[in-house]
């Protein structure tokens, strides 16, 4: 029911005329910096990159540093970029989008559109625009309208567009089709290739080459009537070519998972991945001196026609973090494809901690006194006794190199597979041997431990229980009406188990029985669960985070201010902060006191009832009784009184008050009745 506004006090109507005292809020760290780089583009003053969650970042000195950043939720990806003058266009998960003013401010240009935008090449006058699910677009006008682009192309997933001479090439997931008219025409152009969904593209003077996805390279002579395969030196079981790159004669190509190749002679392919210590390629750009290569650690730049990289992300807060842990002298920071990172300094400062590491794929890191380890994707485990200063292969007797997940109980640690179950050791982490009996899942997810009993989430087998150290496993399932467990903590008694759902389980009875605890839980999924031994943090990745201070019977979100949508992968409560790390962003923290006060000091008077809390300052409450509300009070945490409703001869037990005009923070509210005096506290997002 809607509350008529009551007369306020003369103190009520000053309100503008206060200097409010503004609490912190969350504030993204120094770091760390790296960032899954999808798209670069250079005009050979401008180096832009788009980061995947992270936003746009231009860098003004050849990646040297990258102070420059555009950021908006609804580009989470940037799958292409062309520079045109003062013009920047960009292919977006959302579409097509312009800068006018190098990269400072953007405007989505869609008219026509209504599919995912892939990639862009300008030829004359006609700019051209593949979609995912569309097929292929052109603009006559820079992008304000589009339209097909002719006919003839009988696929609508658009990968790659090239040009050599008059000729135009595009490459889909049926094939590579050919225009002679700039577009107005198409007609099929793979004959000699193998497979269907063609990844890139470039062309030099005498050839065009196209990456094939599952396939190989190949070489077109005769502006694409035949091909043939052009892979001598790839390797094998290389699958992605996500993008080609010509410089001269030379033609580059970029592969996922195996970093760069180049060839000279359109034959033969030299690898040239010296200093790229991660190989997942997604782009390239050159400027005719310099080529600029986008990775998941982010940009890499080589000066010498690809003998050596050095990787420029000075200043690139787009980090993908997987896992946070606290050492005790040092955070820990685990990123998706960009290595490790420590700061001692509550992240004012970030350093990266990989050295003993050969591929950047780590994706899980646990602290066991002082040693760490560190669970990587297909290069099993690795410990560091010295804050990941350095790091030694410790996976001895693991069969399964996909290390995702952690444990210990007592002496014995435990190590969670994707493929292969649960792995013990006895003497840290040194030897393993499997412990897999009765557990008929074994992509294992997560861990949590409870006194003697141990319990290991699955990937789709639900959750199993060993009371023998792991010599025994069983399933316990009842009440999991969702058996994809992606995380799980312990708090007291208590087992909580976050799903793909976006449901969090609780027991405590030992498993015997799941009880759903998701009230105020928006989130399709739960990566992370973690405790600080009073309150529980859940990560819901596109959700954010969610805080309950009453063991997970209610949850809220805190998500104000934060980037990326915000994209939250997991939370580590250390002191008094809380950090996250997000996706595309780096890590964020917060006092923890901002989050949990509100739900702790209301949780424990259930006659004052604040709703929404946190909000925008436009805030109902009521009180459960029958003694009429007399007046409310709304002070800052200093004690200083910023606004007085009278409400005396009203007899309301239920009010609203409006408290938007007040800075972002915390505030007090008290409420008095005949019954007493009742204290609540509030936050302003």
């Amino acid at each position: 029911m809607k509350i008529k506004l009551l007369q306020k006090t003369l103190l009520t109507i000053s309100l503008i005329l206060f200097t409010f005292v503004a609490q912190a809020q969350w504030q993204q760290t120094n770091g760390p910096f790296s960032g899954v780089v999808d798209a670069v583009a250079t005009d050979g003053t401008r180096l832009y990159a788009g980061c995947r969650g992270g936003g746009l970042y231009r860098s003004d000195d050849n990646g040297a540093t990258w102070p420059n950043r555009f950021f908006d939720e609804y580009y989470f990806s940037y799958n292409d970029l062309l520079i045109d003058g003062s013009n920047v266009y960009a292919a977006t998960n959302n579409g097509f989008s312009i800068s006018t003013d190098y990269g400072i401010t953007w405007n989505f240009s869609n008219t026509g559109l209504s599919w995912s935008a892939n990639c862009l090449l300008k030829n004359s006058t006609k700019l051209f625009l593949g979609t995912l699910g569309g097929g292929l677009f052109v603009s006559t006008d820079n992008g304000a309208t589009w339209n097909p682009s002719g006919s003839g192309i009988t696929y609508n997933d658009i990968h790659c567009i090239a040009i050599k001479g008059t000729d135009l090439f595009v490459g889909t997931n049926g094939g590579v089709f050919k225009s002679t008219d700039d577009g107005l025409t198409w007609n099929p152009a793979s004959s000699g290739i193998t497979g269907s969904v063609i990844n890139s593209m470039a062309s030099n003077s005498t050839s065009i080459f196209v990456g094939v996805e599952a396939d190989a390279v190949y070489r077109s002579d005769n502006a694409g009537a035949t091909w043939s395969p052009a892979s001598t030196g790839i390797p094998a079981s290389s699958y992605y070519f996500n993008t080609m790159l010509s410089k001269g004669s030379d033609i580059y190509v970029g592969v996922y998972g195996n970093g760069f190749y180049k060839t000279s002679d359109g034959l033969n392919w030299t690898e040239v991945n010296t200093g790229i210590a991660n190989k997942y390629a997604l782009a390239l750009a050159t400027d005719g001196t310099s080529i600029f290569a986008g990775t998941e650690a982010g940009c890499y730049l080589t000066a010498d026609d690809g003998a050596n990289w050095t990787l420029e992300v000075n200043g690139m807060k787009g980090s993908y973090i997987t896992d946070l842990v606290n050492t005790g002298s040092v955070i820990m920071a685990c990123t998706n494809g960009g290595g490790i990172y420590t700061s001692a300094n509550g992240g004012a400062d970030w350093s990266a901690a990989s050295n003993g590491f050969t591929v950047l794929n780590q994706q899980s890191l646990f602290v066991n006194g002082s040693r760490i380890f560190c669970g990587t994707n297909y290069s099993n485990v690795f410990i560091s006794d010295d804050n990941g200063l350095t790091w030694t292969p410790s996976g001895n007797g693991i069969t399964n190199p996909n290390v995702y997940s952690f444990a210990t109980h007592g002496s014995i640690l435990f190590a969670g597979t994707l493929g292969n179950g649960v792995f013990s050791s006895n003497d840290n982490g040194l030897n393993w041997a499997p412990a897999n009996n009765g557990m008929t899942n074994q992509l294992i997810s997560s861990f949590a431990v409870d006194g003697s009993n141990i319990f290991a989430g699955t990937f789709g087998g639900g959750i199993f229980l060993s009371t023998d150290d792991g010599a025994n496993w069983n399933p316990v399932i009842n009440g999991l009406t969702n058996q994809n467990i992606f995380c799980m903590t312990s708090l007291g008694n208590k087992i909580f188990a976050g799903t793909s759902t976006g449901e969090v389980f609780m027991t405590d009875d030992n498993g015997s029985n799941w009880t759903s605890m998701s009230n105020g839980i928006s989130s399709p999924y739960i990566s992370k669960l973690t405790t600080d031994g009073t309150n529980i943090y859940a990560s819901g990745n596109v959700g954010g985070v969610f805080i309950s201070a009453d063991q997970g019977m209610n949850w809220t979100a805190f998500n104000n201010g934060l980037d990326n949508n915000p994209y939250v992968i997991c939370a580590l409560p250390v002191g008094s902060d809380l950090y996250v790390g997000i996706g595309g962003a780096g890590v964020w923290k917060r006092p923890v006191s901002e989050l949990t006060n509100i739900e702790s000091l209301n949780a424990c008077c259930n006659l004052l009832n604040i709703f929404p809390n946190p909000g925008n300052g436009k805030i109902n409450l009521s009180i459960n009784g029958t003694e009429p509300i007399s007046t409310v009070t709304a002070s800052d945490l200093t004690g200083k009184v910023i606004a007085l409703y009278n409400l005396d001869g009203q007899n309301k037990t239920e009010f609203q008050l409006d408290l938007s005009a007040l800075a972002k923070g915390m505030y007090i509210l008290n409420v008095q009745s005949s019954g007493g005096n009742i204290k609540g506290k509030i936050l302003i997002e």
